[in-house]
Order: C-alpha cells, then sequence, then structure tokens
C-alpha cells in the first residue's frame, strides 16, 4: 500500500468513529446536521467571542441545560433559565428566547438566519454565518454571556 493510500484508508477510519462518536452524543444533535467533515475551520482566534462561539457550536455553553447533566444529585427545576424562569435554559433559549437577553440580540442577523424552527435557526447562526455575519454573532454571544452572568450575579 502506497503512502497515500494508507494515509486516505487512515482518513476513512478516523471519519467514521468521528461520526460514530457524535451519532452516540444528544448534546451534538445541532453539531451533527452542519458539520458533515472533519476539517479545520479558520473562523476562531484568540477573543473571548470565540470562545462563546466555540462553545455554543459545540454546545458546551454552562447553560443550566447542560449544567443540569453534569452535576450528581441534580433536580429537574435545575435546568430552569435563571433569568427568566420560563423554562429550560437550553442553548436554543440563551440564543432565541430568553425575554431577559433580548436587548443583547442581534434581531437582523436572526431575522437573516431565520430557520423552519428554533433549532434550524440556531444551527444557520452558529454553521452558516460568514464574514462580516460571523464576527457578529460572535459579538452577540459574548455580549448575551456577559450579560447573562451579570444578571445572575444580581440575582445571587
Amino acid at each position: 500500500m502506497s503512502r497515500t493510500e494508507l494515509r486516505n484508508k487512515v482518513r476513512e477510519i478516523d471519519k467514521r468513529f468521528w461520526i460514530n462518536e457524535m451519532e452516540q452524543l444528544k448534546t451534538l444533535e445541532i453539531y451533527r446536521k452542519y458539520k458533515k467533515e472533519i476539517k479545520e475551520v479558520r473562523i476562531y482566534d484568540n477573543r473571548i467571542s470565540s470562545k462563546w462561539l466555540f462553545r455554543a457550536r459545540s454546545n458546551s455553553l454552562k447553560v443550566n441545560q447542560r449544567s443540569y447533566f453534569l452535576k450528581k444529585g441534580h433536580k429537574e427545576e435545575d435546568k430552569i433559565c435563571g433569568l427568566c424562569n420560563k423554562e429550560e435554559e437550553s442553548l436554543e433559549h440563551f440564543i432565541l428566547k430568553c425575554k431577559d437577553l433580548g436587548g443583547k440580540r442581534n434581531k437582523e442577523l436572526i431575522k437573516k438566519y431565520k430557520g423552519r424552527n428554533g433549532k434550524e435557526t440556531v444551527g444557520l447562526l452558529l454553521f452558516k454565518t460568514k464574514g462580516e455575519d460571523l464576527e457578529s454573532i460572535k459579538e452577540m454571544l459574548n455580549n448575551m454571556w456577559v450579560t447573562r452572568e451579570k444578571l445572575l450575579e444580581l440575582k445571587g
């Protein structure tokens, strides 16, 4: 087997392993739908806003729904949004629904990438934005996260 054939075979095995791992993790539903291949994306830099984009894309923002699964002895009410107290604080709730963060949302950007439902809108915002829109989503996520943390601190 040539080096090229061997390299291609290893990539094929890696891709199958990667897909299998993603399919087993319920939390990667949006990521799985929009990230179809293993490849480097050059959308991150050293700014904190890139960190929030990465965490949102990988569904690892520490919103209450995510934190609930990481805690031992958790209760159902631990998933509720600590700001609005209306529903589970999921990624979708954080980005699109929480009334307390409404003023920090880029409504034009959300309208531009609106999908058939909330999950699709979140997926399009996180995975289909490019250029100036990508920078806008990073800034929006950063502003929302900072506001969330400040409001939660004020609520005690």
